[in-house]
Formats: C-alpha cells, structure tokens, sequence
C-alpha cells in the first residue's frame, strides 16, 4: 500500500504540465503582465488543459488518499509542508492539511530520527525508515521531488502505520524467547518427537537423564536408541495420546545409554508443529525416589531392632500427657524401670524428670521445632540418683496420634570429665557453634585442629572427633598445598587472611571452592589460629551455568542466524542463471540455432543440477545441524572456471570479459570455496556500471604462509570508506541494487571458518574495485577444529 501510494504520487507528478500545476497550488500565485490577445488566447488553451489534467489527477490521487489508510505529505525545499493528507493523520490527532505551512524541522524537532531522514532526502536521497511517534510506528519512504531543470525543490513521503504489526512481533519474539528458556533451564527432560518416535528436539534434562549428546538423539527415534525396555509401553502411550490428547504422570521403565533400568514418569501431550502432529513430553527420572520409598518400608521394618539393640535409652511416649508406650532395654539399663513397670504410666509418675518444669520446656521447644537435639537435662532413676542426660527427640505420628520418640544418653561421666574445657570454650562457643560458616580452631606453627563446629562437619564430612588432633595435611584438605604456604605469608605480613579463594577435598573426595578468612587469638595464654570456610560451590556453580547457558543460547542463535542467510542466497545464483540462459534459449530456438540451443539447455540443466545438489545439502544440514565437509587439495584454477560457468547467465548477458591467471592450489572445503569465488565474480558483474568493456581478473600466490588470491573488476568501484561496510549483513551501498546483501557476507564467513581473511581495495567510484582473499596454506582440518 506504501509503494502503491507514493508511485500514484509520483506519476501524478512526473507529467510537466501536472508539475507546474502542482507547484502553482502550493506557492503563492503570481499576478502575470498582460499579453497578447493571439498569445494570451494560446496560454488560456494549455492552462486549461493543465488544469483539465491536474483535475484528473487530484482525482486520482484523491480517490487513493480517501481510501488508503496512510499519510501522504510533501514538503518544500525548506521542509515546510505543503500537502498533509490521509486517514493515518487521524492517529497523530492530526486533520487533513492543518500542518500545511508548518516547517516540519520545528513540528519534530525532537525526533531525530525523522529529521535526519527528511534531510537527507531534501539533498537528494530517497530514504526508507522507520518513524517512531509517541507509542505509535510508522513504515516511511520519501523521495526527492525535482523541477524541470532537475533541481530539488522538496520532497513527496508515504507513512503507513504499523504500530500493531511492531507489538505483535514483539511479543511473538518474546513467547519465543520465554519458551526457550523454559524449555531449556527445566531440570526435568523435555523432548519433541514426531509419531513415529523420531525425536526433533531434547532438552540437557533429558539427555543428562538418558546419558546421550543432543546429536546422537536428533533425526533418531526412541526405539533406535533403546529408551523403551518393552516398546509395547510406547504403542500404549501413543495409543493413550490418539484417544486423550495428553498423558498424566505415568511411570515406565526405560533404559540409558549405558543399558541402566530406570524409572520414568512422563507427562506428554499432543502438539501440531508445521502441519505435522507431534508430542511434547516432560520426563522426570523417580528412581532414586522409589529407591528411596523402599528404603524408607525396609528402615520401618529394621526401626525395632534398632530401637531394641541402642544402647541409649529410648522411649516412645505420648506427646499430650506422656504415657510411656514402648521403651528399649537401653531404658531399663539407664533409668532402671522394666518394660512391665514403665508402660502405660507417664514419665512424671515414673519420676523421670527432677524438675516438672523442664518437661514443659522440652514439649514446648518440640512442638516449636519439631525436634530437639542433644538438650542437656538433670534425670531421676528408679533408685533416686540424679544423672545427667542428653535428650534428643522427634516428633512421629502413630494412629494418628502425635507421640515422641526420646533418645537420651547418660553423659555423666563425660560431662564430668570434660568440664574445664566447656569452661574455655564458653566464651565464644555460642558464636562458634551457630556460625553456618565451617569454624576451626588449630594450632599455629603445625595446623593441629583443637576443635571444629558444625558448618566444618557439614561442608567437610568429618566428625569432630574425626578432625580434633589431627592437621589439615593428614585429612587431606588442602587441594593445593602452595595455598596453606600462601595463607602463612599472609599471616606473616598482615596478621590475618581475608576471603581467600582457594578450594578444601571433604571426606568424600569432593572438591569444594572456599573463601578461607583467618586470624590468630589468643586462648589460655596460647597463640591459636582461628580459620573460617565458606562454601562458595553453588554460587561458583550458578555463575558457571549462567555464563555457560549465555555462551550456547548466544552460539545457537549465531549458527540458527547464518544457517537462514545461507538458505536465501546459496538458492539465488542458480535461479539466476537458469533466468538467464533461458532468455539466451528464447533467441536461440528463435534463430534456429541448435548449437546455441543445445548450449543453453547444458546450461540450464547445470544450474538446476546445482540447486539440486544445494537443496540436498540444506535437508541434510537441517538433519544433522552445521555440516562440515571433509577438506581435499583443491585445483584453484578449476574451481573459478567451474564459478564461471554458474554465472554465465549474468557474464553473457553484460558481456563481461573474465581472465584467469595462474591459481596456486590450497585445501578446504571445495563446495564452499566455490561459493566464495561464485559470489565474488557474480558480485563483480553485477556493479560493472556502464563500463564499455567490462572485465574481471583471477589471480593469485603463495604469500609467506597464506595462499593470497583476487577478484579485480574495472567496475564503478567502492568509496573506501565503504570498505567495511560491504562484508555486512544486508548493507547494500545502493537499495536499488539486485540482491538480498548478505553475498559478502556470507564470502567473509566461509573464509574465516577456513582461517582466513578477506578484505578489499578499490580507490573510490569508477575506479574498480580488488576483492582479496587470503587463505592458510595448512589450514587447521574439520576434525580437529571441531
């Protein structure tokens, strides 16, 4: 609608005698001396006429304006309006001509965009862009508007509004972009196959789950690669999908790679991708899970003989009131009381607690916590003796009653025995202990540990006892022994560490990253050091996922971005010489000319052979992703001949000379290669200009350790500053020009995967212009660059 608008104007104004009218309506009318009555009589002829005909026209025009939803607007050489007309002013809060007489440099002053633009045109340049108005966008063109001498007098502009057209885009990018993150971040497997099996897509979740790379599960069904222990499973669940559309969670058992028995629940759902019934299924590995349950019915089954063989005292009792309803001989040990004496009465009437109190404390710090761990308690026995007791509790559910299972260790002896060293610890035990941070007191000169806290025992694995009186060498923590050398140093010159990066083996053989921090205190009059570890693993490894899942969507894109260029251009060059000879074969059959005919026809047949062959490469390639072929010594002079022939139609038809000088031979990918020259030598014809005799030179040599070959033109030649702008995508220097503009680039990528460069020369316009491609004369081969 745009094109047809602005070309309705531009015909309208392109007939001289409409020109003038045109202009005569949008300057201010000039008073004309009298002249002659013969010649007076004469003009009045013609202006009406003009007039006649620049009524039609404004009818014309006016039937387009009145219907077409855009905005057509012209402007003097000022930039002031002279015309405003169509429906899409009304989106501006605009009327059909109020703006006219208004400078549009002063209406969007704040709108660069469109400034820069309409300057541009005003100096002879027809623009294509994209304006930007509050919230809405506008698709506009705008082309110069000359008078008879063809000076620039202003310019004609063509709007149309495509603000709906630009958010749904924008939000169909956007689903697309949340769909793939989802699809990719989900932990559970995510797999799109077809109905026969063959998968199209698998997320990591489900080749981590399966042990395949994405590649080995592309193009291949589930019954190639063995997923299905019983592929009846597979005929039920299809069979399942035809009569429901989806599948709720079911478990099947399912085989990896490595031929391990696991089980999955899916979840899958009918899908319709290009035409074509799929099924999207989410894939969730339980068997560790059931593992687990099983584990869990043979723990309740052992749960008795443990509980009788502890040589702690047990008790289950009620929460409410504790009654005893089961205890352990490890109860009658410690406490005294027989199974017979001790069930059915509580723990105040069997005198358990000295004070009634601490059971109201324990039952509140249960039911607040859920559990208790080793709460230091006094206890009475059945004979009267006050122990010492540390009491560790659950809180369970039997009949659908809440009850307590209570572990109590007499800790008498050791209490007593270890009494002068809670004395020295109490004075930064509560710290040491809740600090979530692995805390180490150590000796100094040798590293002997003195005591450890609960964050140590929970990122390093060793009890404390395991650790106390042992160094850190003997465990075998330090992953790096030139660490504790470099914490040392520091020690020495600053008298502490701060946040040290270095990485600790816990028991289990996992390396954990760290943030080591220490200092020296002083404890009973001796120097000790005190270390603190933070486990930074999971944050080491969230950056490392992220940066990695930045690192492949970015790669994905990059690979999906070329792999679309290259389906647009590699088609185009046979087509257009299939066109061409087809032209040359209209003369010939006219001429009767059979040789000719019998040449064309070669032709032809050559061009569709090699759309042939590259429509089969682009199935195969999206099969099988980036297809790299097998690298081979290749003939350089044969090759441009061969690029030759696939645009003759184009080098006939402009009767373009082409030389080709002694080409050194170089390994690579030919079909590639090929490309390049094919692309260079067509690009080469294809800006000859009015050269009255065009021609192209191929040359090339060995040059250090790079075989460096041209493609030289005597052409309309390249403004240098130009030169890098050429290798872009869809830079054309001239919109007008044939082409879709990603022909050198397409050039610059081929010669970079094969390690080389590429570059250009040309001293500016009508001077030709030298394409340069330099390539390694040992280039690194597919097999190891991937």
């Amino acid at each position: 609608m745009l094109m047809a608008a602005l070309i309705a104007l531009e015909r309208i104004l392109a007939d001289p005698r409409l020109r003038s009218a045109f202009r005569a309506q949008v300057h201010t009318p000039r008073r004309l001396p009298r002249k002659p009555l013969a010649r007076e009589s004469t003009d009045v002829f013609e202006r009406r006429l003009a007039e006649q005909a620049l009524a039609e026209s404004e009818a014309r025009l006016r039937v387009l304006v009145d219907n077409a939803p855009v905005i057509l607007f012209a402007l003097d050489q000022d930039g002031v309006f002279i015309l405003s007309e169509g429906k899409d002013l009304a989106r501006l809060g605009l009327e059909p001509g109020r703006v006219v007489g208004t400078s549009v440099f002063d209406l969007y002053r704040d709108y660069p965009v469109i400034v820069d633009n309409l300057r541009r045109t005003l100096a002879g340049e027809a623009r294509n862009f994209v304006a930007e108005v509050g919230e809405l966008v506008f698709d506009t063109r705008t082309l110069p508007f000359h008078d008879d001498d063809g000076a620039i007098v202003g310019l004609i502009g063509v709007a149309t509004d495509v603000s709906d057209k630009r958010r749904a885009e924008d939000a169909l990018r956007a689903s697309e972009a949340k769909f793939h993150a989802a699809f990719h971040a989900s932990p559970d497997g995510i797999s799109i196959a077809d109905m026969d099996g063959t998968f199209l897509e698998v997320n990591e979740g489900f080749c981590r789950m399966f042990g395949f790379a994405r590649e080995e599960m592309i193009d291949r069904s589930s019954d190639e690669l063995g997923l299905w222990v019983d592929p009846a499973d597979r005929e039920e669940m299809i069979d399942c999908l035809r009569r429901h559309g989806t599948i709720r969670p079911t478990e099947w058992p399912m085989r990896t790679r490595t031929g391990r028995r696991i089980s999955a629940q899916i979840s899958a759902a009918l899908i319709e991708l290009e035409g074509r019934p799929c099924i999207l299924a989410v894939s969730r590995d339980v068997t560790e899970q059931r593992q687990i349950e099983a584990a869990l019915r043979a723990s309740e089954a052992k749960f008795y003989t443990a509980f009788r063989a502890s040589p702690d005292a047990m008790v289950i009792s009620h929460l409410g009131d504790g009654r005893v309803i089961e205890i352990n001989d490890g109860f009658t040990r410690v406490f005294g009381h027989t199974r017979q004496q001790a069930l059915g009465r509580t723990s105040l009437e069997l005198g358990l607690w000295t004070e009634p109190r601490d059971r109201a404390r324990f039952v509140a710090l249960l039911q607040e916590e859920g559990r208790v761990r080793e709460l230091e308690l006094p206890f009475g026995t059945r004979d009267g003796e006050v122990r010492t007791g540390l009491l560790s509790a659950e809180l369970i559910e039997i009949d659908g009653e809440p009850h307590v299972l209570t572990v109590v260790r007499d800790v008498t002896e050791r209490k007593r025995a270890a009494e002068a060293l809670r004395a020295s610890e109490a004075r930064f035990a509560t710290a040491f202990r809740a600090s979530p941070d692995a805390l180490v007191l150590s000796t100094l000169p040798d590293g002997v540990f003195l005591d450890v806290n609960q964050g140590f025992t929970r990122i390093i694995g060793y009890d404390r006892e395991e650790a106390i009186g042992r160094t850190t060498t003997e465990l075998g923590l330090w992953t790096e022994p030139e660490d504790r050398q470099r914490m040392l140093a520091a020690l020495r010159q600053a008298g502490k560490v701060t946040d040290m990066e270095t990485a600790f083996r816990a028991k289990d053989g996992v390396v954990h990253p760290c943030q080591l921090s220490a200092e020296v205190i002083e404890i009973d009059g001796q120097e000790v050091l005190l270390s603190v570890v933070r486990d930074v693993t999971e944050r080491k490894r969230a950056e490392e996922e992220r940066e990695r899942f930045v690192e492949e969507l970015e790669a994905k894109n990059a690979e999906l971005e070329r792999f679309t260029y290259t389906v647009s251009h590699d088609l185009k060059s046979p087509l257009i010489t299939i066109r061409g000879f087809l032209g040359l074969l209209e003369r010939d059959v006219e001429a009767g000319d059979r040789a000719r005919i019998q040449r064309d026809v070669a032709q032809v047949r050559n061009a569709t052979a090699t759309m042939q062959r590259l429509l089969d490469e682009l199935l195969e390639l999206s099969r099988i992703g980036r297809q790299v072929n097998p690298y081979q010594t290749i003939d350089l002079g044969r090759l441009v001949r061969e690029a030759v022939e696939l645009v003759g139609g184009r080098l006939e038809e402009r009767r373009v000379e082409v030389a080709i000088g002694d080409l050194p031979a170089v390994r690579g990918d030919r079909q590639r290669l090929l490309e390049v020259f094919q692309n260079l030598i067509d690009n080469a014809a294809k800006f000859m200009g009015r050269q009255e005799a065009p021609r192209i030179d191929v040359g090339g040599r060995e040059e250090g350790g790079e075989v460096v070959c041209w493609v030289r033109d005597n052409g309309i030649g390249i403004e240098p500053r130009y030169h890098d702008k050429v290798f872009g995508l869809f830079d054309r220097l001239d919109p007008r020009s044939e082409g879709t503009g990603i022909g050198l680039a397409l050039v610059k990528r081929i010669v970079e995967v094969h390690g080389g460069r590429v570059w250009i020369e040309s001293a500016g316009a009508q001077r030709g212009t030298t394409f340069y491609v330099a390539l390694p004369r040992r280039p690194l081969e597919p097999a190891a660059a991937s």
